[in-house]
C-alpha cells in the first residue's frame, strides 16, 4: 500500500512540474481570446497553445515575458497562427528569463516595428563600481517560425549566449534579418532573405546549413564565429564581412568565394528563387512544400551532399549520399535526394550507405571516415568569469586570462587568447600558451608604463589548436576593467 501511494504522489509531482497548458483563440473556446492575458496568467514552465487564426491589436502584440520562461506556440504550425503587429510596438519580448527554457515554436509573426522577436539580456542601473553588467539568462529556443515584414529587423539579440534559432524563414525585413549583439547564438536551418540591410550581423554566431540570399547589404557580417553548411550569395554588398578576421567557414557555397575546407562557389540551383522556394533542385527528388509531395528536375544542384563530410545527415531521406546537403535544408526531411546518374534506387540494401543501390568502396569510405576521424578540440574560458568586475590600481599588473582545453582523440597543443574591447576598440591577440601541463594561460596588461586601454567591458575568447591541426574558438566571456576612483 506504501508503495502504491508513493507511485501516486511521484506521478502527481510530475505533472505539477509539467506546468500548465493554456490555450488562446480569438474566434472560439478557450482559456483566453488574446495572447497577453494568456502571458499575464502563465507561470514559468507552462505552455501557451494559440489556436489558428490571425492576431491583431495591441493585446497580441508587444507581449513581454516577464521573466518567465515559456512554451508559446501553435497547435497546427506557422501556416496556421499570423501575428500581424500592423507597424506597430515588437511581437515578443524575452527578458530576464532566468530558470527553464524559453521556446516560441510555429507561429508567423509581420509588420512589427521593433523586430519581430526581441531577446535582451537586462540592464541593472549599475554594477557597484558603476560600470553596467548583464547577468545570465537561461536557453532560448525560437523554431520554426516565420519573421518577416517587420521594419526595424526580425530578430534582435543583446547579451545572451544560450539562443538557439531553427528551420526559421527571416524575410523581407526593414533595417535586416537577425541583429545580435555580444552574443553566441547559433543559427540552424534558416532561410534568411530580401532583407533591407544585412542578412545577419551577429558577434559570435554559430551558422549552420543556412540559406542567406537577397539580402540588400552583407550577407553575413561577423566579429568571430563559425559558418558552414550553408549557402551565401546574392547579397548586394560582401557575401562575408569578418572585421577580425578569425571567423571559420567551411563547407559553404559563398558567392565570390571564401577561403576555407569544403568551400565552393558555383549557382546552387535553386528550386526557385524568385518565389522564396530555396530547396535545392535534384533529379533524383525534391520536395514541393506548398504541394506536400516530391518531384523530379532534368538537372541536380552541386550543394547537394556537398556539406561537412563529418556532420550529422540528421533526417535527409533516402538516398542522401551518406553526407549532408548544404543549405537551409540540408539534414532535415525536405533534403533534395541524392542523384547517382541513373534510376532512383527504391531498396534499402544493408550496407548502402550512400543509397545508390550497392555496397561498395564509396559506403566504406564514408565508414572510416566517420570511425577513424578525431573530434576537433574543446575549448572553455576560465579566467575571467563571466561578467567579472576587474580592478586595476597601480601599472603592469596582468589580467590573468585561462582556459580549459582537451581533445577525446588528438592532444592540445596550443591555445591562444584574444580580447575585444568596448565598441569599436580592438585588442587582438594578447597570448598563447603552448604547454598546457598547469593549465592553459597568459596575462594581459591593461596598464602598463605606456598608460591603459578604456575602461569598460571587455570580451575573451580562446582558439584551441590539436596535434592534427584542427582549432575551436571558444564561447566569449565579457568582463569589465576600470581603474582608480
Amino acid at each position: 500500500m506504501r508503495a502504491v501511494v508513493s507511485t501516486w504522489i511521484c506521478v502527481a509531482l510530475a505533472a505539477l512540474c509539467q506546468g500548465r497548458v493554456i490555450s488562446v483563440d480569438d474566434d472560439g473556446p478557450a482559456d483566453f481570446n488574446n495572447i497577453r492575458a494568456a502571458v499575464e496568467d502563465a507561470n514559468t514552465g507552462d505552455t501557451v497553445i494559440i489556436l489558428p487564426g490571425v492576431y491583431r491589436g495591441s493585446d497580441n502584440c508587444g507581449i513581454e515575458l516577464m521573466g518567465k520562461s515559456l512554451t508559446i506556440r501553435s497547435r497546427s504550425g506557422r501556416q496556421s497562427v499570423e501575428i500581424d503587429c500592423e507597424g506597430k510596438a515588437f511581437g515578443i519580448y524575452v527578458c530576464d528569463n532566468r530558470a527553464g527554457t524559453t521556446r516560441i515554436e510555429g507561429l508567423t509573426i509581420r509588420r512589427a516595428m521593433h523586430g519581430a522577436i526581441k531577446c535582451y539580456n537586462s540592464h541593472p542601473p549599475h554594477a557597484p563600481t558603476g560600470i553596467p553588467f548583464r547577468p545570465g539568462f537561461a536557453d532560448v529556443i525560437v523554431a520554426n517560425c516565420r519573421l518577416v515584414d517587420s521594419v526595424d529587423g526580425g530578430f534582435l539579440l543583446d547579451g545572451h549566449d544560450n539562443v538557439t534559432m531553427v528551420g526559421c524563414e527571416i524575410a523581407d525585413n526593414g533595417a535586416g534579418g537577425v541583429y545580435s549583439y555580444m552574443s553566441a547564438p547559433t543559427i540552424r536551418n534558416c532561410v534568411i532573405a530580401r532583407n533591407a540591410g544585412y542578412g545577419v550581423y551577429a558577434t559570435y554566431p554559430n551558422i549552420v546549413n543556412c540559406t542567406i540570399v537577397r539580402n540588400s547589404t552583407h550577407g553575413v557580417s561577423l566579429w568571430e564565429g563559425t559558418v558552414s553548411n550553408s549557402i551565401i550569395r546574392d547579397n548586394a554588398m560582401q557575401q562575408i564581412y569578418n572585421s577580425s578576421t578569425r571567423a571559420i567557414v567551411s563547407y559553404s557555397n559563398i558567392g565570390g568565394g571564401w577561403p576555407g575546407e569544403g568551400n565552393i562557389d558555383v549557382n546552387p540551383l535553386f528550386a526557385d528563387g524568385d518565389a522564396g522556394d530555396f530547396h535545392l533542385k535534384s533529379q533524383a527528388g525534391r520536395w514541393l512544400s506548398d504541394d506536400g509531395r516530391w518531384t523530379m528536375d532534368d538537372v541536380t544542384g552541386p550543394c547537394i551532399d556537398a556539406g561537412d563530410p563529418l556532420a550529422p545527415i540528421g533526417l535527409e531521406p533516402f538516398p542522401n549520399g551518406g553526407r549532408v546537403n548544404m543549405g537551409a535544408f540540408g539534414g532535415t526531411a525536405e533534403a533534395s535526394k541524392s542523384y547517382f546518374g541513373g534510376p532512383v534506387c527504391e531498396t534499402i540494401v544493408a550496407g548502402d550507405i550512400d543509397g545508390d543501390c550497392r555496397v561498395d568502396f564509396r559506403d566504406m569510405s564514408i565508414l572510416l571516415l566517420r570511425w577513424l576521424w578525431s573530434d576537433p578540440p574543446i575549448v572553455r574560458i576560465t579566467a575571467p568569469l563571466p561578467d567579472e568586475v576587474i580592478g586595476r590600481y597601480q601599472a603592469n599588473v596582468p589580467i590573468l586570462i585561462a582556459a580549459e582545453a582537451g581533445n577525446t582523440r588528438g592532444t592540445v597543443v596550443r591555445v591562444e587568447f584574444f580580447i575585444s574591447g568596448p565598441e569599436g576598440y580592438e585588442v587582438g591577440k594578447v597570448g598563447e600558451d603552448t604547454d598546457g601541463s598547469d593549465g592553459w594561460s597568459c596575462g594581459w596588461i591593461w596598464w602598463g608604463d605606456w598608460g591603459h586601454h578604456p575602461e569598460g567591458s571587455y570580451t575573451a575568447t580562446a582558439v584551441a589548436t590539436d596535434d592534427n591541426g584542427q582549432s575551436t574558438i571558444s564561447r566569449p566571456v565579457t568582463f569589465y576593467v576600470h581603474g582608480p576612483r
